[in-house]
């Protein structure tokens, strides 16, 4: 077999590695369960309609697709949040609030190189309440998400997407001239801005707004400054919101983890208010991002507020490995080899540390050369060879 080598952006996952991401998502899904979010597991495997139907942020470039039997065409899931929002439109909509938590592989046809095509992700979604608290909630179960898995250094960034909405509001423009605009703000590209400036005849109050949002971040301070320049009622009520939600963070002792960020517009177009990240110093790329999505459940048939979030394990795993807070599980481990004839020792062995709550790894028939050979390659594990009664210790 001559093609053993893996596609672009897939990789194994080996035992250190495995171990290490069981024990985050095991700390991940303590935080989720100790807010009251339930698990669920969409299939892997949808309808692509459900993905590209509408205004759904998904670019069927970027989705793997098939063909069933029947000729349907079916897609792998590139994120959670449409299954979710399929199933609690038709299953659950009569149990509002929901709150739903998830663990799986989502799948998405990046080009980029050393981009992930197969990538694990955990999250959350709150459907059914469009209040500042459920806001308040989704970012503070955000934060000990990251708390739980180990990881000290980090923070929320906060935004607003109303607030960009609210001055694109007055300039009458089609929904295609916005959604341009607001991808350069997101990609904080100034000059592809000046350049669409020029192209719809954005006026210049609004345009030098625009122009600011890449450099309006920091502490509650920049949300009282813009909220004295805001142009009208769509931007002003998107800034009150953060606000009142930097207050409720500050008062319960979360002020410390948070900043906002008024050019902050996540990629997906279906989030219609609060938008957020999680960063750290130890990676470059956002651990986590999520907000919120009123609008996308009307399209189920359900006219559902809804507001959650995302994390990137691979992007989380990398962070708290570049930290030195990554569990590889390298806990005591005892290895028990043993020559013919004795099994039975050996067995007795490895059940007395089992007893002990002490991991104990049977390794059968063995040597005395092989298992110095062993014990050099892994030389954390305790390593015993048992021969007829008597167990030797390697050194």
């Amino acid at each position: 077999m001559t093609n053993y080598k893996l596609p672009k952006g897939v990789q194994d996952t080996l035992v250190k590695e495995c171990y290490a991401k069981n024990k985050v998502t095991e700390k991940l899904r303590r935080a989720f369960s100790s807010y009251g979010y339930n698990e669920i597991a969409p299939p892997a495997i949808e309808y692509m309609d459900l993905f590209t139907e509408g205004s759904k942020g998904v670019s069927v470039k970027e989705l793997f697709k098939f063909t069933d039997n029947d000729g349907s065409i079916l897609a792998l899931r590139p994120d959670f949040t449409l299954p979710i929002a399929r199933i609690v439109a038709t299953k659950l909509s009569e149990e509002l609030p929901v709150k739903l938590c998830y663990f799986g592989n989502c799948f998405k046809m990046n080009e980029k190189e050393y981009s992930y095509r197969e990538f694990y992700q955990a999250g959350a979604e709150l459907i059914g309440s469009d209040s500042l608290y459920a806001d308040y909630e989704i970012i503070t179960l955000a934060i000990k998400c990251l708390l739980n898995s180990g990881l000290k250094d980090f923070q929320i960034d906060i935004g607003n997407v109303g607030y960009v909405k609210g001055i694109l509001s007055d300039l009458k423009l089609e929904s295609e001239a916005e959604e341009e605009i607001i991808t350069v703000i997101g990609k904080k590209n100034m000059l592809g801005l000046k350049e669409i400036a020029k192209k719809y005849k954005i006026p210049a109050t609004h345009l030098e707004l625009l122009n600011q949002l890449p450099l309006t971040f920091g502490d509650r301070e920049i949300l009282l400054k813009a909220e004295k320049k805001a142009l009208n009622s769509i931007s002003k009520e998107a800034l009150e919101r953060l606000i009142s939600l930097d207050k409720l963070l500050c008062e319960n002792g979360y002020g410390k983890y948070v900043t906002y960020d008024l050019g902050l517009i996540n990629s997906i177009s279906y989030y219609s208010g609060i938008v957020f990240k999680g960063i750290s110093v130890h990676f470059g790329s956002p651990l986590l991002s999520g907000g919120r999505y009123d609008n996308l459940l009307a399209g189920f048939g359900k006219d559902l507020p809804a507001i959650g979030f995302a994390v990137g394990m691979e992007h989380l795993m990398l962070a708290l490995n570049y930290a030195g807070l990554l569990d590889c599980g390298d806990e005591k481990e005892i290895f028990v080899g043993y020559k013919k004839g004795s099994e039975k020792k050996a067995f007795e062995i490895c059940y007395d540390y089992r007893k002990k709550g002490i991991n104990a790894s049977l390794l059968f028939e063995q040597n005395i050369k092989n298992m110095k050979k062993l014990k050099s390659s892994n030389p954390t594990g305790e390593y015993l060879y048992v021969e007829q009664d008597k167990a030797e210790k390697i050194l």
